[in-house]
């Protein structure tokens, strides 16, 4: 039969079928895909959109669907709402923010999600939010609790949030039920509580510095609650104490029926017995035969009392191995092998925080879920075969990991698409780019690369030379879709060398204000960018010290 009769015939007996089929078959496509594949089809096809597909999700998405999707559909009567200044979509919430007027147009939304958003444009943002009667969720992050503008959302039942340690602006929102806030240092702000009656579940995740007393007092005023998830990040602090948590409980917490944890912890005031004391704590009747509540302490005292205390079953999708051992570890589960298997589960563990070199991994993880690696040290080859998901991997300082094992490590995760690393670090790993078998391995696979500065453990893009550059381009223009990296040369210089990525999705360059010559990559950069494109092709952002650039000329 002629391919275009088929085709044809095959639309026509498409269009036959009831709206009611048609609408089934939307709801397996995601609503930027259903309106990119049928808009403009039909009129019938127009309508069952603008009636039916209203949840919106842009994160991670192409510009070119971005553009279509709102242009061809009716903003007015979106229901969700998803933008998000990642990796592979930078300032995708500027962009929208200036086709459409802020967020004036939008105040219908019950659902809305600002993911990776500054703390400068959060709170332009979050002013505009006191006409949003009707929204049910957001998701918003960085925020300045000192600086937020004081308003009710009187339909809001669900926050998750990155925010300052003061957290006394969220008892504004009298009748949220559910809270996710992560702690994080934007500011030097005490640590103040919040005052939230109607709240039943709260997920809360801090650092070692932040003040847990503070948190215990905010705690104390949440007496609906029936859930609590706490997650406490980095090594120092006070050792866990069951006994605080069970007084607070009993006094303050009737209703609480779920108490998820993982308490990451180190002392070097040591002594023999610390670790069973610690384990004694979450030991009484009141953990283990009221509450039915159990817990594992993995632990190393070479250098003082250093380990990871957590609830079982694992609740967390971040797993932070701070032992050299498991087998020393204490748990208070004792009961039948059922029992075991149930509790003793870390399916949910997504990503592995390696701090310490542990030998064999404990029983329980699901390789197929393990997705992400951070590494303070190199894992031993133990655990590779947990690595055969894994899409990201991020190298911190000072890591050191000989260039075969990096080249056995590619040969286990053949899923990986993302590396964060130090330029020095790439150099030994590669063998100063002379290993052609693992170069050629990370040419064909990685799509985002990301390289972070050598004596800090956050995410700063670190400095290249001009002739680590060529290197990188070398390796990664075949498939690398995202780049971020520091420059400080000439931009007549660079820019020709960053030409040849011309797969580039999205580009972040962190630049130095005490560089004149790195004050001008910005510009030079627009006027000549990476790729040939038109300027319609590209949308830009700079910050004080980023500049960044998401382009239309991925191909997903």
């Amino acid at each position: 039969m002629n391919p275009a009769k088929r085709i044809k015939r095959v639309s026509s007996s498409f269009e036959q079928l009831p709206n009611e089929l048609l609408v089934d078959i939307l709801g397996y496509l995601t609503s930027v895909d259903a309106v990119y594949a049928f808009c403009q089809l039909n009129h019938r096809f127009q309508c069952l959109l603008f009636n039916y597909v209203k949840d919106f999700d842009f994160q991670s998405v192409k510009k070119s669907k971005f553009d279509y999707v709102t242009r061809h559909h009716d903003i007015h009567s979106w229901r969700s709402l998803r933008l998000s200044n990642d990796e592979l979509t930078p300032c995708q919430i500027q962009y929208f923010c200036q086709r459409y007027s802020q967020l004036q147009y939008l105040s219908q939304l019950q659902i809305l999600s600002l993911v990776n958003i500054d703390l400068k444009l959060n709170r332009e943002m979050f002013s505009q939010l006191a006409s949003f009667d009707q929204l049910v969720s957001l998701t918003i992050g960085t925020v300045c609790g000192r600086n937020m503008p004081l308003f009710r959302l009187p339909s809001l039942r669900r926050l998750t949030v990155i925010g300052c340690n003061d957290m006394s602006w969220l008892s504004n929102f009298d009748r949220l039920e559910k809270l996710k806030y992560t702690m994080k240092r934007v500011c030097s702000h005490e640590t103040k509580s919040m005052e939230l009656t109607t709240l039943t579940e709260l997920y809360l995740e801090y650092t070692e510095s932040d003040n847990e007393s503070a948190i215990r007092e905010s705690l104390g005023h949440l007496s609906q609650l029936t859930k609590l998830s706490l997650y406490k990040q980095g090594t120092y602090g006070l050792l866990p104490d069951g006994g605080i948590w069970e007084h607070l409980i009993k006094s303050s917490l009737p209703l609480l029926d779920t108490f998820q944890f993982c308490f990451s912890f180190q002392s070097y005031a040591y002594s023999s017995n610390v670790f069973d004391n610690i384990i004694a704590s979450f030991s009484t009747t009141f953990y283990l035969i009221e509450k039915h509540w159990f817990v594992r302490c993995d632990f190393d005292n070479r250098y003082g009392c250093k380990g990871t205390l957590y609830s079982l079953p694992f609740a967390f999708t971040k797993m932070p191995i701070n032992c050299t051992s498991f087998e020393r570890s204490l748990s208070t589960l004792i009961g039948d092998d059922a029992d075991e298997r149930e509790y003793n589960s870390y399916r949910k563990v997504k990503t592995l925080l390696f701090n310490e070199k542990c030998e064999i991994p404990t029983q329980g993880y699901e390789s197929s879920n393990i997705t992400q690696l951070v590494l303070q040290t190199a894992p031993p080859t133990s655990w590779y075969h947990l690595f055969t998901n894994v899409r990201d991997v991020t190298f911190h300082r000072n890591l050191y990991m000989s260039s075969q094992d990096f080249e056995n490590l590619l040969q286990i995760a053949t899923k990986l698409q993302s590396l964060k690393l130090s330029i020095y670090t790439l150099v030994i790993l590669t063998n100063k780019f002379t290993n052609v078998l693992l170069c050629n391995l990370l040419s064909e696979r990685i799509r985002s690369l990301t390289i972070t500065r050598y004596f800090s453990s956050d995410m700063v893009p670190g400095i290249a030379s001009v002739r680590h550059l060529v290197h990188v381009v070398r390796i990664f223009n075949r498939s690398c879709r995202h780049l971020s990296i520091g420059i400080v040369a000439q931009p007549s210089t660079v820019a020709p060398i960053l030409r040849r990525m011309r797969k580039l999705h999205s580009l972040h360059i962190h630049y130095f204000p005490w560089d004149s010559a790195s004050n001008k990559t910005a510009e030079y950069l627009l006027t000549k960018p990476p790729t040939t494109v038109h300027d319609c092709d590209f949308v830009h952002a700079t910050t004080d010290d980023d500049f960044y650039i998401w382009f239309d000329n991925a191909d997903y």
